[in-house]
């Protein structure tokens, strides 16, 4: 396990462990209006049902990231957000990284740029293979 990974894992626990759902909600209040296209995606999206998809993909991005191996889940996560889909461009990903790792340093007690950099590492292969597979 790198130190980035050992980073991630104990900054996830602090930051979402304790109270998922207020982490999660807090994503999404921010996520959502950040840009006009995303407020269209999820006009009309269960948020309970999105919040509980977000959490499971975390763990899937961060096992990919250990692994580097596929998962079904993560290739039916990929092909439901390509072109042939809901249509998430990949630039996109940039601002749901960016908004998850703000999400992170108001929610983590013990975060620092290294937590930061770790969610950034972390999450990178899964948002490379999801672009891939647009």
């Amino acid at each position: 396990m790198s130190n980035y990974t050992k980073i991630f894992s104990r900054s996830l626990s602090r930051a979402v462990t304790s109270d998922p759902d207020r982490f999660f909600s807090h994503f999404y209040d921010n996520f959502v209006p950040s840009s006009p296209r995303i407020t269209a995606l999820f006009k009309d999206v269960d948020m309970k049902r999105q919040r509980k998809i977000l959490e499971a993909s975390l763990a899937y991005m961060s096992e990919f990231a250990a692994f580097l191996a596929e998962t079904e889940y993560l290739e039916r996560l990929a092909e439901r957000h390509s072109r042939r889909d809901v249509n998430i461009e990949p630039a996109l990903y940039d601002l749901w990284l960016d908004t998850l790792v703000d999400t992170v340093k108001e929610f983590d007690p013990e975060y620092t740029d290294d937590v930061g950099v770790s969610w950034r590492v972390v999450m990178a292969p899964g948002i490379a293979y999801m672009r891939a597979h647009y």
